[in-house]
């Protein structure tokens, strides 16, 4: 099972605790629920123009904004510091070289 960034882990938390699925939230962002999937467990990065609208949708206050700012760069930094390897899709491209 792919692990869950900071960020993923500070929305799924939040949305737990408003009783939000993680379907509403994508009805709110216009976008679909596996690519809030992928964002979520690191697949694909944080979108900058997603911060806003997330904090929306979380109802946050000046420090939940705070935190979900930091959740947000620490993922990021995770996803392009990661070895390309660590990705399963480009593992495989590499092996059938």
């Amino acid at each position: 099972m792919k692990q869950v960034t900071p960020y993923g882990r500070f929305v799924r938390i939040r949305r737990m605790e408003l009783g939000h699925l993680l379907v509403e939230q994508a009805l709110f962002m216009d976008c679909t629920p596996s690519l809030l999937s992928s964002v979520e467990l690191g697949r694909k990065p944080v979108p900058e123009s997603w911060f806003s609208i997330v904090a929306e949708f979380l109802g946050l206050d000046d420090d939940g904004k705070s935190k979900l700012r930091t959740a947000i760069d620490r993922t990021n930094v995770e996803f392009r510091t990661r070895p390309r390897s660590a990705n399963p899709v480009h593992a495989l491209a590499a092996s059938k070289k």
